[in-house]
């Protein structure tokens, strides 16, 4: 779960109770674990999205995530926090259908891999990336790119669709999807089509999977025992070194440091080994010489 949230950024928990298929009381059990070790944050939101959680930098080490940018507390209404709150939605649909998927934040990585080159107002090109990209299991070794449309002026949508229409025909990507309202599908189809897009490598709608048949999945109690393609991260990049899940403290974010008693570290790593899956040693049984 914790690997999940960390990829997204900003991600509201019933996009992860949808995303890794486990129940209420899961998620919110999980996260304030993470919350107590100091390896998230989260706050409320009053539009029906649930709360909003977000790893910290601790919780990035924690997870195997360290080369990824850690967030600053996001503003609730801001338009890149509604931003972030779709992709979540939109990567909790494709986790749904079990396929590989890998976010903007992973791909920022290795740019050049999965970046596209689009006219802008200068007369050069730019770099974008899309906001996710997942493997389809017919799509051979293809991605297709998944774009959350926001509506923008419509000589920056004609010159991102030539930009993916490139893309498609020079072999980076499969297919582009945009997320969109109904109106805002249906105009951006009409676009597609005159810029020569054709029905397979462009796909305009409300949902991204909505055209795959759904792979069936069962109520997971336990996060750890979800899906492996969930947590699965595609991205060919340079190795970084990542520190041992075992050997990560949680750092605090106060500016400081709290003294602890050796009850309160044992409890405090014991929390940590819980969230990581780790097994406690059980302790030996000292024998005695009995007397005769």
């Amino acid at each position: 779960m914790g690997r999940f949230i960390g990829r997204l950024g900003v991600v509201p928990m019933p996009a992860i109770k949808q995303g890794l298929g486990v129940v209420d009381r899961v998620v919110r059990r999980h996260v304030a674990k993470l919350e107590k070790v100091g390896w998230c944050e989260r706050m409320a939101t009053i539009r029906g999205d649930g709360m909003l959680v977000w790893l910290t930098p601790s919780g990035l080490d924690g997870v195997g995530l360290s080369a990824l940018p850690a967030l600053r507390t996001p503003q609730r209404f801001s338009p890149r926090t509604t931003h972030s709150i779709r992709v979540a939605w939109a990567a909790a649909d494709i986790a749904c259908g079990a396929h590989q998927w890998v976010t903007s934040r992973e791909m920022a990585l290795a740019p050049s891999q999965w970046g596209i080159q689009v006219a802008n107002e200068r007369g050069g090109l730019s770099r974008r990336l899309p906001d996710l990209a997942y493997l389809p299991a017919s799509a051979g070794a293809l991605h297709v790119a998944v774009v959350i449309d926001e509506q923008s002026n419509p000589r920056r949508e004609r010159a991102a669709l030539e930009g993916w229409r490139s893309s498609i025909v020079a072999g980076q990507y499969a297919q582009v999807r945009y997320v969109a309202g109904l109106a805002a599908a249906r105009h951006l189809s009409r676009v597609a089509t005159e810029i020569g897009l054709t029905a397979s490598q462009f796909i305009a709608g409300e949902h991204v999977t909505a055209d795959e048949i759904p792979v069936p999945t069962s109520t997971i109690e336990n996060p750890d025992e979800g899906p492996a393609a969930v947590e699965a991260v595609p991205v060919a990049t340079a190795d970084v070194p990542r520190p041992s899940p075992a050997h990560v403290v949680p750092q605090l974010s106060g500016s400081e440091d709290l003294v602890m008693t050796p009850e309160q570290a044992a409890e405090h790593q014991k929390l940590i080994n819980e969230l990581l899956g780790h097994d406690e040693p059980t302790r030996r049984r000292r024998w005695g010489r009995r007397a005769i």
